[in-house]
């Protein structure tokens, strides 16, 4: 039972941290390209 609550909990700090990654990358992805543009 506790196994199991542990494992959810790591899938969503998972998930979190993906959402992060892929905000940080887009971020950079974004400036990268204004620069370009100028």
């Amino acid at each position: 039972m506790l196994v199991l609550i542990f494992y959810d909990i790591m899938n969503i700090e998972k998930l979190q941290l993906f959402d992060v990654f892929l905000r940080f990358i887009c971020d950079v992805f974004h400036k990268y390209l204004c620069i370009n543009d100028l």
